[in-house]
Order: structure tokens, then C-alpha cells, then sequence
């Protein structure tokens, strides 16, 4: 018996605001680096104010950026200052892109699933689903669901989803029961 073709997505909202948290997350980091490196520059070969006084409002984000003072040091003794910056915005990008992406839209066909990751899709055969498992609220009304798979038919951005999960580092991909047709993508 061969399954029908079908389309499964979450509700528009649900992935929105996945998007929209992932959006903030990442423009408050790359605003606080964006910062840091103004004020490491402007330290190192100072800051021009000619066009602070043309354009209304310049002035007052200036001297947000720079704050009390501006240390005088060279590019390269002051590069480790950035380190910090760098690090959050690298956390920020990875839990964006993990957030972004962890409740995917899934295909079925006959020959496996479709795997919608980054805007393109990841085939992945029904011979390399691994395992799945299951986890419900008290209720037992709703369900997260973990499906692991084997084989190089995911990204290894999805061993996080498996990670974070609590089980193990195969690679895997999340199913909950806000997706449209939860019982009949389950049964296939």
C-alpha cells in the first residue's frame, strides 16, 4: 500500500512567530556587534562628525554608540574586544536557525518523506527512518514527536533537534500534533 501524496504545514501564525523570535533575536545581535565594531573603529582612526550635524537624530544615535567615552587604541590590540560580541552573535544566528526551522513542513510520497530545511527540501526514505519518539503533555491531548533517521538524508544541523530532545546525536526532525493532518502523517 502506497500513501497518498500530501502536504502537512503548521498554522501560518505558529511558524511567524518562530520567525518573527528568530528575526529579534538576531538583529539585537547583530546591533550590539554592529556597535562594537563602530566604536572600535571610530577609536582606533576617530570619528568624523560632519554628517552628525546634517542629519537630524545622527547625533544623538552617535553618541548612544559611542557612550562615555571612546578609548584610543590601535585595530589590532583592540580585535579581542570584539570576541564577546562575536560569540553572542554566533549563539543568536545558531538558535535563529534552529528555532527558524524546527517545525518544518513535511511532504509525503511513496517513496519517503520531504523534509522542508532552509527553504529547500530533504528527501529522506522511508528505509531510513530510524525511530520515533513520543512525548505528550499531562493530558495527554498533544505530542511532540522526535523522528530520527540514518543514513545522510538530513543536515547535521538537525543532530541539534536529537540533542536538544535529550537522546542522542542521530539526526532527526520534530512533528507535533499542531501540524495539519497530524493522525494520518503519523500512520504513514
Amino acid at each position: 500500500m502506497h500513501p497518498t501524496e500530501s502536504i502537512h504545514r503548521y498554522p501560518r501564525l505558529l511558524t511567524l512567530s518562530f520567525t518573527g523570535i528568530s528575526t529579534l533575536l538576531i538583529s539585537f545581535a547583530m546591533l550590539n556587534f554592529g556597535g562594537a565594531l563602530l566604536r572600535l573603529l571610530w577609536g582606533a582612526f576617530g570619528l568624523d562628525r560632519t554628517l552628525v550635524g546634517r542629519i537630524p537624530g545622527l547625533g544623538a544615535v552617535v553618541d548612544w554608540i559611542v557612550g562615555t567615552d571612546l578609548p584610543r587604541a590601535s585595530v589590532l590590540t583592540a580585535l579581542p574586544s570584539l570576541l564577546p560580541t562575536l560569540s553572542w552573535l554566533a549563539i543568536a544566528l545558531l538558535i535563529g536557525l534552529l528555532l527558524r526551522n524546527a517545525l518544518p513542513t513535511v511532504r509525503v510520497s511513496s517513496r519517503g518523506l520531504l523534509i522542508e530545511f532552509v527553504g529547500s527540501w530533504l528527501p529522506v526514505g522511508y528505509e531510513h527512518l530510524n525511530a520515533i519518539r513520543v512525548t505528550s503533555d499531562v493530558a495527554g491531548e498533544r505530542f511532540i514527536l522526535l523522528t530520527q533517521t540514518s543514513g545522510r538524508s538530513l543536515t547535521g544541523w538537525h543532530r541539534f533537534y536529537s540533542l536538544l530532545y535529550g537522546l542522542n546525536w542521530r539526526p532527526g526532525f520534530y512533528i507535533t500534533t499542531s501540524i495539519t493532518g497530524f493522525d494520518t502523517l503519523v500512520q504513514t
